[in-house]
């Protein structure tokens, strides 16, 4: 059974519901999609939160993006927060998936300098 949980913020009930494998796999073809487009994606969006978007909140939660415009960071803290608690599996994804991005990323700089071409004398 999927987990839920509510949570009061802002005046309004929230419910953070539990994501289902076939939501975190739809997740992660978006992230895919978002890097092949090459397109300017929303910083604040991606990067307000340490640890999830503000899409991600969306797709979590019973909160629509306009909603979610409205909280201040320290309320969409609190959801967060709750957010964990019932996706633990998907942060843990995350968490592991930027483990191995940091090194594919580690191994494409460093390059040996043996390797390296020497520059040509001119």
């Amino acid at each position: 059974m999927r987990q839920e949980k509510q949570i009061d913020v802002a005046g309004r009930t929230v419910t953070v519901k539990e994501l289902t494998v076939a939501e975190i796999r739809a997740w992660l073809r978006g992230l895919d999609q978002a890097e092949a487009g090459g397109g300017m994606q929303d910083l604040v969006d991606l990067a307000l939160m340490d640890d999830v978007s503000l899409s991600d909140i969306a797709r979590m939660t019973s909160l629509r993006t306009a909603e979610i415009e409205e909280l201040t960071p320290s309320e969409i803290g609190a959801v967060v927060a709750v957010c964990r608690e019932v996706n633990p599996r998907f942060f843990g994804l995350q968490d592991r998936l930027r483990m191995v991005a940091r090194r594919v990323a580690g191994r494409a700089v460093s390059t040996p300098a043996a390797e390296a071409e020497p520059l040509s004398s001119s």
